[in-house]
């Protein structure tokens, strides 16, 4: 999808999410050989194209930068199938035309900027933090939205819930209340028409 891009730290130095005794650095490279991961990284489509997004005492990275930033940290190998697989995907992803409700969490503390010192990628960055669901930010959150919304023939219903983060959205009792009653909405549309 155009609006990945929760994280450029995937292959510089990768959180654990599952295992959060792991030290990010010790899975750095299994975490690179997993081909998924560059479909992660920042859209120019839906990021600012000069927003730095990976800082160093050497330079910047933004969301047009991913090929120079793959080949600094040292993942050359990346560099090709972004360039053949993933840009091409992303750089325009048609609407379905069949209606499409979009849920997610928001207002979670979420990685917006990452500032590596003298010691480069080898180190853990400073963060600064920004809106979104804790492991993905708003801006790729939202990207459906100013993708779609406008298009004709496409209905979009995009449904944030406060304070619900990316690995609680399915446990959570208010967003499971609240993705049941969409889902309820949705289905009683539908038999609804099929009546007529």
């Amino acid at each position: 999808m155009g609006w990945h891009g929760g994280r450029d730290a995937h292959f510089c130095i990768r959180k654990c999410v599952w295992v959060p005794l792991v030290d990010p650095l010790l899975v750095r490279e299994e975490q690179r050989s997993c081909s998924t991961n560059l479909w992660l990284m920042p859209s120019p489509q839906v990021f600012n194209r000069t927003k730095p997004l990976v800082i160093t005492k050497n330079g910047s990275y933004s969301s047009s930068d991913i090929a120079q930033f793959l080949q600094d940290i040292g993942f050359p190998e990346g560099v090709r199938p972004y360039k053949t697989r993933v840009l091409p995907l992303v750089q325009s992803l048609p609407n379905p035309q069949v209606p499409v409700t979009c849920i997610f969490g928001s207002g979670v503390k979420t990685p917006e900027t990452l500032f590596y010192g003298d010691c480069g990628f080898d180190k853990r960055p400073e963060v600064v933090y920004g809106d979104g669901d804790g492991t993905v930010n708003m801006v790729s959150l939202m990207a459906l939205e100013s993708a779609w919304d406008s298009r004709e023939n496409q209905s979009l219903k995009v449904i944030k819930i406060p304070g619900v983060s990316h690995t609680s959205i399915l446990k959570d009792g208010t967003a499971l209340d609240r993705i049941i009653s969409e889902i309820s909405s949705i289905n009683y549309e539908i038999s609804t028409s099929l009546l007529r």
